[in-house]
């Protein structure tokens, strides 16, 4: 379901499941993973690579 999803937020979303999150949307904010915080860094890690591969950041 990518309604109220912008563009970009779109290919987030899809790079980030690419990489084995298990990730959902509502209201056009993606959701991560409840993750125990030393997991919690991968996430973070690959959430901002996918952000700049999609142009959302530098």
């Amino acid at each position: 379901m990518t309604a109220g999803l912008d563009p970009a937020m779109v290919g987030v979303r899809d790079c980030l499941i690419d990489r084995g999150w298990e990730v959902t949307t509502r209201e056009g904010v993606i959701y991560g993973p409840i993750l125990p915080s030393g997991e919690m860094a991968a996430y973070e890690k690959d959430q901002d690579e996918c952000a700049e591969a999609a142009g959302l950041i530098e």
